[in-house]
């Protein structure tokens, strides 16, 4: 993975957090979860808040949907960088019920 951040010039790769938002409370687990990526790597990894998903019956607010952003190794201040320019272009997702 370090050799194509190389390759391709890349400072970060982007990925939802999740491909799938929700886990009914009859689901064991959750196969679609790519936030493990980098940390399966090795890799600094950040999450951001990028909005959220359609209403639906089971979520009739919609749910946050999370951004992580990889880096190379050591690249944790630019990942940081990246992040806050991230949180400040994107609107805030409602705050949750009480």
């Amino acid at each position: 993975m370090l050799q194509y951040f190389k390759s391709q010039n890349l400072d970060a790769l982007a990925y939802p957090m999740q491909k799938r938002a929700q886990l009914h409370l009859t689901e064991p687990t959750r196969p679609e979860r790519s936030g493990i990526f980098a940390s399966a790597l090795g890799f600094p990894a950040i999450d951001v808040p990028a909005g959220m998903t359609q209403p639906d019956a089971d979520a009739p607010l919609g749910l946050p949907i999370g951004l992580d952003l990889m880096g190379p190794p050591q690249s944790d201040a630019a990942l940081a960088e990246l992040a806050l320019a991230i949180e400040r272009a994107v609107p805030r997702p409602p705050a949750p019920l009480r």
